[in-house]
This record gives structure tokens, sequence and C-alpha cells, in this order.
């Protein structure tokens, strides 16, 4: 839990207020997903179906890879 509260803290800073609006269909919005054929984390992105997931969505794609890049092998690790 003190992880995903982390992440969720480092998103909502990221993301500067924005959140996703799940009623805009064009609206982009980015999430991580874990390949596990390479074992690897990656960013993937929605505009009208909201997928479950307990990480954070993010508002832009780079903003999404600075996230691996703090939180990557936390997330394989406790997650995956």
């Amino acid at each position: 839990r003190i992880l995903l509260k982390r992440m969720e803290d480092w998103a909502e800073e990221h993301n500067e207020g924005w959140y996703p609006d799940w009623g805009d269909g064009d609206e982009i919005k980015y999430f991580i997903i874990y390949d596990n054929r390479y074992e690897t984390l990656k960013v993937d992105y929605y505009s009208r179906i909201k997928p479950f997931s307990k990480l954070p969505y993010f508002k832009t794609e780079e903003i999404a890879e600075q996230f691996i890049e703090e939180f990557g092998e936390e997330i394989k690790e406790v997650l995956c």
C-alpha cells in the first residue's frame, strides 16, 4: 500500500491536476502494462475503455515513461 500511495502522489504531481475524463471518448489516457513475453513495462493508451488497473493514468506518454523510470523495478518486484 505504501508503494501504491507513493505512485499515486507522484502521478498527481506530474499530471499537474489532470484526471482522466472517462466521459470524453476523444481524450487519450496513458497507462502502464506489463509484457510477460519480454518481462518489461510499457506504455499503452485508451480513450474509450477504462481498463482495471492499480496503477495511475497519465495525461502524456512522456509522463508515463518517466513513471516507469521512477518505479519500474519496484512495480515488477511487488506487482508482477
